[in-house]
């Protein structure tokens, strides 16, 4: 049954050469196979631009080579004054091979086109068989999207882009100190093929901060650049460079190339880049201004814990660390004369505080009056390495307004009765509040 279609296929393509009687054809014959399929068709606004996807589909028997030649659309009505198509021309050799086209264009007046049809110089061969025509396809209707649109807002067949890779996915990160491999291209925003390298007329690439990053032409090169050129080139590899200095850098690409209308077009495009500090090797601590809570009977007070590379970068990797506080003090509330440590309130009820883009995490620490001016002892360590843990020593401060009540002295193993309430006196944000303390600064002698 097979051999039979096929016999009877081959005999109908005979019957078309033998009508042709190999002279050229004056108009498409009606057994053509060279079928239409209309992707898109978009007008703008102002009606006067037409943007059209089309596809060119080869529905004759394997066997017989098609070239259409000085393709060109015909809108109807609608007057053309310039316009572009991605290609004029093609050939095929295969049954139901396609080719993808676009159309754009600009109109001498405001017009809505209703249809178009595609006319072209056509070649038919088969074997030692060879008939030409004027290939007039049928009219193909169009189904216009919202007009309602710019052009500015959609990415056409004739939209390039620059396109960057990396073989980690990850662009806009850097280790400190390292090098990394990057893929630079110039390419059609539609279906991603690389425009010819020969109008790229000029691409280069720059760093913001060359202290921070520089290039490298490949993975060894041993000279660093701040800047790289190049010319006719596409899918260009170079190597990003970090130092030792971390943080935000930018690296910027511009490109020059030459569209289908042969006219000059730019592109520009900035990498983000981020060079990643190393690993916690050290933490500092400040604070901001400590604040009466009157509600609460406490004080509240900000401090800020910051973390070091070994290269003595601010950390910028989110890392979490957990921190553990005590007040190394002799209190006496219990036991007179004896050591106590003591818990202070944290705003976290694991401990587990993450650092900022600054490298800085912020901690609420709350206490009672008695703890002004005492001692606070973080005990901080990364999350990742417990074991490399630091001791940062704090003092309370004292805020503006505050009384601290005179020391006293009593014996070891008094019997003569002392009292050991004091009044702090606070008069803060127009607070009158009195608080009690026990023992406070009570020194033993």
């Amino acid at each position: 049954m097979k051999k039979y279609y096929i016999q009877i296929g081959l005999l109908f393509i005979g019957l078309i050469f033998i009508a042709c009687g190999g002279a050229q054809i004056a108009s498409t014959p009606k057994n053509d196979k060279v079928e239409i399929y209309t992707q898109q068709s978009i007008l703008d606004s102002s009606k006067q631009k037409f943007y059209m996807e089309f596809k060119l589909y080869n529905g004759y028997e394997n066997g017989i080579d098609v070239n259409l030649n000085n393709i060109f659309v015909d809108l109807n009505a609608c007057s053309i004054e310039n316009s572009t198509l991605s290609s004029n021309q093609v050939h095929f050799s295969s049954h139901s091979e396609k080719q993808f086209f676009a159309f754009s264009g600009t109109f001498s007046t405001p017009c809505t086109p209703t249809g178009y049809k595609i006319i072209a110089n056509s070649t038919l061969k088969y074997e030692n068989t060879e008939n030409s025509f004027r290939y007039i396809s049928q009219m193909k209707p169009l189904n216009l999207k919202d007009n309602n649109v710019s052009f500015d807002d959609i990415n056409t067949f004739f939209d390039y882009g620059i396109n960057i890779k990396t073989d980690d996915n990850q662009n806009s990160k850097i280790d400190l100190n390292s090098n990394k491999k990057y893929t630079i291209s110039i390419v059609n925003l539609r279906d991603k093929t690389l425009l010819n390298k020969m109008k790229i007329t000029s691409l280069k690439i720059k760093t913001s901060n060359p202290l921070k990053a520089k290039f490298q032409l490949n993975q060894n090169d041993t000279l660093l650049h701040n800047e790289l050129s190049f010319q006719f080139e596409n899918s260009i590899d170079f190597y990003i460079k970090s130092l030792e200095l971390s943080g935000d850098v930018d690296i910027t690409i511009s490109a020059k190339y030459i569209d289908l209308d042969g006219n000059s077009k730019s592109l520009n495009k900035t990498i983000p880049l981020n060079v990643i500090s190393n690993e916690i090797n050290k933490f500092i601590i400040n604070s901001t201004v400590t604040e009466y809570k009157a509600d609460e009977k406490e004080f509240e007070q900000i401090v800020k814990i910051i973390g070091y590379d070994s290269y003595n970068n601010k950390i910028n990797t989110h890392k979490k660390i957990i921190v553990k506080t005590t007040i190394d003090d002799k209190s006496y509330i219990h036991d007179v004369c004896e050591n106590q440590d003591w818990n202070i309130e944290l705003n976290s009820t694991d401990g587990i505080f993450q650092f900022n883009d600054k490298g800085e995490a912020s901690i609420s620490l709350k206490f009672s009056p008695y703890f002004i001016g005492k001692k606070v002892s973080f005990h901080v360590s990364s999350i990742d390495n417990q074991n490399q843990s630091k001791v940062l020593d704090w003092i309370l401060e004292n805020p503006k307004g505050v009384k601290i009540p005179e020391d006293i002295s009593i014996e070891k193993n008094t019997t003569v009765p002392t009292p050991l309430n004091f009044d702090f006196g606070l008069n803060l944000d127009g607070s009158d509040d009195d608080i009690w303390v026990n023992n406070s600064k009570v020194k033993c002698v």
